[in-house]
């Protein structure tokens, strides 16, 4: 991870890389940092994100994409691998990261419902945090 971290830096330092593209994986805390990092460089982002089907999972579990890293949780289930996204999600609209579907990405209604069903849960879950934290100021 670290000589990946240090080539990423030396070419985004050499202003040749005017976006980067984060791979899909599962372990949120590496997402979270790398994110802090490239904020620091102001370089575009783009993230992609798996739908969160049995299908993709199971489909993961037996014939994994190469250099994925994808936790048991993940790989447990559509509800545990929706969380995840959902949390994905939450960081790449933090760090203001295009969000790529990746393949066999949105090929159907159904897909796109499940896509829409994800931001709308987003949209919500903004909107408990801001009313949270509007909570709490006015209680100070």
């Amino acid at each position: 991870q670290d000589k990946e971290d240090e080539r990423l830096q030396q070419k985004i330092n050499s202003n040749a890389v005017e976006k980067v593209y984060l791979q899909f994986g599962t372990d949120l805390v590496r997402l979270q940092k790398s994110l802090e990092m490239l904020d620091r460089k102001g370089v575009a982002l783009a993230g992609s994100l798996f739908l969160p089907t049995a299908k993709l999972i199971s489909q993961q579990k037996f014939r994994p994409w190469n250099g994925v890293f994808l936790s048991p949780e993940f790989l447990s289930g559509p509800d545990n691998a929706e969380s995840i996204v959902l949390e994905m999600m939450k960081l790449y609209k933090k760090h203001d990261v295009e969000m790529l579907w990746e393949a066999p990405g949105i090929r159907n209604e159904k897909d796109l419902k499940i896509v829409t069903d994800l931001i709308s849960k987003l949209e919500r879950q903004d909107i408990v945090a801001t009313k949270a934290s509007s909570a709490e100021i006015s209680e100070s």
